[in-house]
């Protein structure tokens, strides 16, 4: 009897050992998102939003209605850029040169200065491009070899095949996909997509071919081209680098459950996002008739 009441008080004892926690402090504070790529000669465009939880429904990211934007160089010079609606803030003064250093402050009410700093490295000249059509299997496709220089030092670089009749004022031309042959590129995922397959860009590094001229052979499938093309090739900072790749991958990655996680790279000091300069050159080629 006496053993049977020890069991019942010890039970009693183990069901009153509870606590009741509030789910919603265990929610981390919203953080500002910024985004922001710039080059040069470009007006300054920064668009601002609060982040979201992993467990509240997708959809469109709420903006920052009202925040001091200001973007100021390396010489002491700054702007403070305006309020045009939707989380967009831009300004037309103070135009992005290359090789110099920009820094970025952005006050939200009741947090933190968020502050960010990147600069445009210098451009990279093309020394040639050619292409030609072939025949692969049951498609025809249009291959391309692009020549140019490497500077002294760590570089990265991406290539983007565009459509030179579609220019979208906010993005850019739209994209086409690019399949690699040969030269330094970096797949997305190669175990998705195979070798050779790239998502919107090749991204390519001079790893063991600093200083020399690097040669990229791809091809594009034909039947995507009407007209004009521009071949652009980016040579971005190591942040506007990482950051695209990184988006990159989380967007080819985003259905497979097998995919490794994807961090999105982020230079921002007190918040999320990116504030990074690309410096690029291109090439306009009429395809076809």
């Amino acid at each position: 009897m006496k053993r049977r009441f020890i069991y019942i008080i010890g039970i009693i004892s183990l069901l009153s050992c509870q606590r009741e926690l509030d789910f919603e402090d265990i929610y981390p504070q919203d953080e500002v998102v910024v985004n922001s790529l710039f080059s040069v000669d470009s007006n300054w465009f920064v668009h601002l939003s609060w982040s979201k939880s992993v467990l509240e429904s997708s959809g469109n990211y709420k903006a920052v209605p009202q925040a001091d934007v200001r973007v100021g160089n390396e010489f002491g010079e700054s702007t403070q850029l305006i309020s045009l609606g939707n989380g967009w803030f831009g300004s037309n003064m103070l135009h992005a040169e290359l090789d110099v250093n920009y820094s970025l402050e952005v006050q939200v009410e009741g947090r933190p200065k968020i502050i960010a700093h990147d600069r445009i490295p210098d451009t990279t000249s093309i020394l040639s491009i050619t292409h030609n059509s072939k025949n692969n299997f049951t498609e025809e496709q249009i291959r391309f070899s692009v020549e140019f220089e490497d500077e002294p030092g760590e570089d990265f670089y991406y290539l983007e095949v565009l459509n030179g009749h579609d220019l979208d004022p906010v993005n850019g031309y739209s994209g086409y996909e690019i399949l690699a042959i040969q030269g330094n590129f970096q797949p997305i995922y190669p175990e998705l997509f195979g070798q050779d397959y790239f998502y919107r860009r090749a991204y390519v590094t001079d790893e063991g071919l600093d200083g020399q001229r690097m040669q990229l052979d791809f091809f594009i499938p034909q039947y995507y081209t009407e007209g004009y093309i521009v071949i652009r090739l980016v040579r971005p900072s190591r942040n506007a680098y990482l950051y695209n790749y990184s988006a990159d991958v989380q967007e080819v990655s985003e259905f497979n459950p097998f995919a490794q996680p994807a961090i999105i790279h982020t230079n921002i000091e007190n918040g999320m996002g990116i504030f990074a300069g690309c410096g690029f050159v291109e090439r306009r080629f009429k395809i076809g008739p």
